[in-house]
């Protein structure tokens, strides 16, 4: 069976009243760049932390395969998520205590994954990977910033997620750096892993595979 996530009438009211979803069904399967595009405050990120586990929905259904998120334990979901999910945070939210080895080796840590030399060599691969493998031992504030988004696109993918969830990823990248990340995605699609990208340029979104557009909470477009 072909991995996917469903997502069935999701609402997300917030506790002021807000309604920051509306009535959302998307479907998103495996080896697929899709792009979330819209403008500020309409529910980009909060649509990419519900179907990521972080979030919890006001109503509605969310599908991973057979397994329904909504009705998992927030143990559950981390597991869940640790597992199948790699998140890429706009500011890279790198540990600066932490070598960029290190940073990339966390997850497996964090999950008990490996143990130390397999993880260091795993580590090693994913720099390699992102064609940073010269940074293993420098501090995240001793490296670019378009060196420390790839340490954290190889930190996503220390556990081999089949999606990865990059909530603009570029938003603070020079062009040529934010080129460099797209061709990265690109290639991980090519390899079988599914991206979902929230952005503000249509220029990057032009690379994708899909796009959708958002609007005060609503799905306007699903190309």
């Amino acid at each position: 069976m072909k991995e996917q996530i469903l997502l069935e009438n999701i609402n997300k009211e917030y506790m002021d009243g807000r309604n920051v979803l509306n009535n959302i069904n998307l479907q998103f399967e495996k080896g697929k760049f899709v792009a979330v595009l819209g403008e500020s405050g309409c529910g980009k990120t909060t649509l990419l932390n519900i179907i990521s586990g972080i979030d919890r929905p006001s109503g509605g259904k969310i599908m991973f395969n057979e397994l329904e998120l909504s009705t998992m334990s927030q143990k559950e979901l981390t597991r869940w998520r640790g597992k199948n999910i790699g998140i890429v945070f706009q500011f890279f939210q790198l540990i600066p205590t932490l070598t960029v080895l290190e940073n990339v080796m966390l997850p497996m840590e964090f999950n008990h994954v490996y143990d130390k030399e397999t993880r260091r060599k795993k580590a090693l691969e994913l720099l390699e990977k992102v064609n940073i493998a010269e940074c293993g031992d420098k501090m995240p504030q001793s490296i670019s910033g378009g060196e420390q988004q790839r340490t954290a696109i190889a930190r996503a993918l220390a556990l081999d997620p089949d999606f990865i969830i990059a909530d603009e990823p570029t938003g603070n990248l020079d062009s040529k750096n934010a080129e460099i990340i797209i061709s990265l995605f690109r290639k991980l699609v090519k390899e079988g892993k599914t991206v979902i990208m929230v952005t503000h340029s249509e220029e990057l979104a032009g690379y994708t595979d899909r796009i959708i557009r958002m609007k005060d909470g609503k799905i306007q477009e699903n190309e």
